[in-house]
């Protein structure tokens, strides 16, 4: 197999666990405790996901995760963007900005 990368989204669910979503690979997702284990199953889902949707994949890489917003809603209706990354690149730069 190809070696490949991709981001994944991590999120932290009510119950404490933690959560994790490939954007990349529509339906890849999976779950842990601490966030070893959690890699620990996301790097098997992503490998069980390409054993079965692999030959479907384009030979390139699918476009990548440029970026996560939270945006702000005030009681007047108005809405204020904070950035919360604004760039992910091979250094891995992280720009954040509050509003």
């Amino acid at each position: 197999m190809t070696k490949r990368e991709f981001y994944v989204v991590i999120e932290k669910g009510e119950d404490g666990y933690l959560i994790a979503d490939v954007p990349e690979l529509p339906g890849c997702h999976t779950q842990g405790e601490t966030k070893k284990e959690l890699m620990a199953n996301v790097k098997e889902a992503i490998e069980l996901y390409l054993e079965v949707e692999g030959k479907k994949l384009p030979p390139e890489p699918l476009p990548k995760v440029v970026g996560i917003e939270k945006v702000k809603v005030g009681a007047d209706g108005r809405y204020a963007p904070v950035t919360v990354f604004e760039r992910l690149g091979s250094d891995s730069s992280i720009g954040k900005s509050w509003v």
